[in-house]
C-alpha cells in the first residue's frame, strides 16, 4: 500500500473505529483520550514541520511529495482548498486562500504622519541604500517619492486565517510577528493597503500592511521568573500587561495569532500577560530547538 494511502486509511480508522473503541476502552482512565489525540495531533504536526525543513534526510526526501499531496498547502487542513476550488474566479483570493493585494473602491485616505512615517521606514529597512523618500522632502537622486494615500481595511486573509484590526475583532487582532530580526507578540491597530511605484518595475506593487502595538517585552530581572521559558516547545511567554509604540508590518511579517490572559505574580515588578502562539507547526519554535540542539 503506497504511503499516502496509508496516511488517510490511518486519519478514516482514527475517527470511525479508533474513535469509538478508544472511549470503550478508557473508560475509567482520567485524561488517557486527552492525552491519545494529544499525541496524535503532535505526531501531524511533527511530520508537517519535518517535511517544511530544510534537514530532511536524504533518505526520506522522496516521501515529501507524497506527504505534502495528502496535507496541502494549508496547514489548517484541506477543507480550505475544497471549497476554494468551488468558489467564483471574483473570490478574491489566491491559491492559498490569502487576499490578493488590490487597491479597491474604497475611499484614499491619508495616514498619519507617525504611520507614513514608519511605512518609509519599513520600505527603506529592505535594502543597504534607502530607495524611498517622504512626499514632502526635495528631489534626491535615486529615490522615490513614496505615495502618502492608502486604503483602510478591517481584516484581511493570509493562507486561509483571517487578522483582523481590534475594533473589528478582538480575538482575531492579537499576533505573533517578525520585526526587526525577531519575534514579538502584539495587537493589530489598523490594516491597509498600499500602492507605489519601484526601481525596478514600471508597474506599481501593492501590499498589505499592519499598524501593530507590540506587547512590552520583561525585563532582565523579570524574565528570570517567567515559568514558560525554559519550555521552548509551549511556545508560551510572559509579556507585561501594557503595549511599546506602534510599529508597521507587511502582512508576511505576521507568524499566527496568539492567545493571552492576565497573569498576576507579586515576584514580578508588574502585571503581566501569558501569551500562547496559536501557531499549529511552530516553526520559529523548533528552528530555536535544532540550534540549541546543535
Amino acid at each position: 500500500m503506497g504511503l499516502c494511502n496509508a496516511i488517510r486509511l490511518i486519519d478514516g480508522l482514527v475517527w470511525s473505529i479508533l474513535l469509538p473503541s478508544i472511549l470503550v476502552a478508557n473508560q475509567g482512565k482520567t485524561g488517557d483520550v486527552e492525552l491519545t489525540f494529544i499525541h496524535t495531533f503532535c505526531r501531524g504536526g511533527n511530520l508537517k514541520a519535518l517535511m517544511a525543513s530544510n534537514s530532511l534526510p536524504e533518505v526520506l526526501g522522496s516521501f515529501r511529495p507524497i506527504i505534502q499531496s495528502h496535507f496541502g498547502k494549508d496547514f489548517r487542513g484541506s477543507i480550505l482548498f475544497n471549497l476554494l476550488s468551488l468558489a467564483p474566479e471574483s473570490h478574491n483570493l489566491d491559491n492559498e486562500g490569502s487576499d490578493i493585494p488590490r487597491m479597491g473602491k474604497q475611499p484614499l485616505v491619508t495616514p498619519s504622519n507617525d504611520v507614513y512615517v514608519l511605512l518609509l521606514q519599513r520600505l527603506n529597512d529592505d535594502g543597504p541604500v534607502p530607495h524611498y523618500r517622504s512626499y514632502t522632502d526635495p528631489f534626491k537622486d535615486c529615490t522615490i517619492s513614496l505615495e502618502p494615500k492608502i486604503q483602510c481595511r478591517k481584516s484581511v486573509r493570509k493562507k486561509g486565517v483571517v487578522y483582523a484590526t481590534e475594533s473589528q475583532h478582538v480575538g482575531n487582532s492579537f499576533i505573533f510577528f517578525h520585526h526587526s530580526g525577531s519575534s514579538h507578540a502584539g495587537q493589530i491597530q489598523e490594516i491597509f493597503s498600499h500602492s507605489r511605484t519601484t526601481m525596478e518595475l514600471s508597474d506599481a506593487v501593492t501590499e498589505f500592511f499592519c499598524v501593530v502595538k507590540p506587547l512590552q517585552e520583561l525585563g532582565e530581572v523579570d524574565i528570570l521568573r517567567d515559568p514558560y521559558r525554559p519550555y521552548l516547545l509551549l511556545d508560551v511567554q510572559l509579556c507585561y500587561d501594557g503595549f511599546d509604540p506602534i510599529v508597521v508590518i507587511r502582512l508576511q511579517d505576521i507568524i499566527a495569532h496568539c492567545a493571552t490572559c492576565s497573569y498576576v505574580n507579586p515576584l514580578l515588578s508588574r502585571n503581566a500577560r501569558v501569551v500562547l502562539s496559536l501557531d499549529r507547526v511552530s516553526m520559529p519554535v523548533l528552528s530555536r530547538l535544532y540550534t540549541i540542539l546543535n
